[in-house]
């Protein structure tokens, strides 16, 4: 569901389409899911100390994804 509103999102700008505002929707949508996924684990197991990818691996996350997800949120945008 996420993925298709960042898609209508971009082509329903179609004077302005910039291929930045695709990766931008795509680099949301990872770091919300994974972000999603980490919060769920660390409520599970009531422990907010536990990082985003040790809940990952936990849940089967291949790591690529989460590091990936750290791209997005600490470096610049995945390409």
């Amino acid at each position: 569901l996420l993925l298709s509103d960042a898609e209508r999102t971009f082509h329903s700008n179609a004077t302005g389409n910039n291929p930045y505002q695709l990766r931008n929707s795509y680099s949301t949508l990872l770091l919300r899911s994974v972000n999603g996924l980490a919060d769920t684990y660390r409520h599970q197991r009531k422990s907010s100390l536990l990082s985003v990818s040790h809940c990952c691996a936990l849940a089967g996350l291949p790591l690529w994804i989460v590091d990936i997800r750290h791209d997005a949120s600490h470096n610049d945008l995945p390409s």
